[in-house]
């Protein structure tokens, strides 16, 4: 999640975050919504110095879960994620 806020501080522009973060379905189910400038998802994960998104998938995926990003140019972001809750 700290990941997703330093995103929306660095490049959204935005000027509301919402955050939500609750248990669910036997782990943590996270939400980062922004009402900045948004983008492509499928361009940003190609250039060079934006690798956050992507570690923001790959950690969530390490740790058994999920992480969805949506988003369109001016029309902001939203990062949901699940991970499961440690045994």
């Amino acid at each position: 999640m700290s990941e997703a806020l330093a995103n929306v501080e660095k490049h959204a522009a935005a000027t509301r975050v919402q955050i939500t973060v609750k248990e669910h379905d036997g782990g943590i189910q996270g939400q980062v919504v922004d009402d900045g400038r948004g983008f492509v998802v499928a361009e940003r994960d190609h250039l060079p110095g934006h690798l956050g998104l992507l570690a923001l998938r790959e950690r969530s995926l390490l740790a058994g879960g999920w992480c969805e990003i949506t988003s369109e140019p001016g029309n902001g972001t939203k990062v949901e994620f699940w991970i499961p809750s440690p045994q």
